[in-house]
């Protein structure tokens, strides 16, 4: 997991405005759980809101 979202964070973190840094660092601290199976179980419905949105983007950028 920390992989995953790490390499995000370095390749993305420096496009992101101060409102989306905000976004993420409160979708980084949601459950650890939660977010590995947004991410990896291919039927776990994503959230919704700013937490969704990182899952897509986070699927996007892994070609999840």
């Amino acid at each position: 997991m920390d992989w995953l979202l790490g390499r995000f964070a370095k390749s993305e973190a420096d496009k992101m405005d101060d409102a989306e840094l905000k976004d993420f660092e409160e979708f980084l601290a949601l459950p650890d759980p939660d977010i590995e199976n947004w991410l990896l179980v291919p039927d776990c419905p994503a959230p919704g809101g700013k937490a969704g949105e990182f899952v897509a983007r986070l699927k996007r950028f892994h070609d999840l």
